[in-house]
């Protein structure tokens, strides 16, 4: 498993190796399907995979990091 260093050593977990991850053609667009929501046609929209880091639904350490 490799992890991401920051300058403050601290060790975070890639968002690409995890197995909510969905890849699109840059990391700003990929998905994150361990958060979305359903519409009234029940389809499901997921939220950006950087902003689930950001917002802090996963939060920068990766909180719901599950390893492929």
């Amino acid at each position: 498993m490799r992890f991401l260093v920051r300058a403050n050593i601290t060790l975070f977990p890639k968002c690409s190796e995890c197995i909510y991850f969905e890849p699109r053609d840059t990391f700003t667009l990929s998905k994150c399907r361990r958060f979305g929501e359903i519409d009234l046609n029940k389809r499901v929209t997921y939220e950006y995979a950087d902003l689930c880091r950001k917002n802090h639904q996963c939060g920068p350490i990766g909180k719901y990091f599950e390893p492929k």
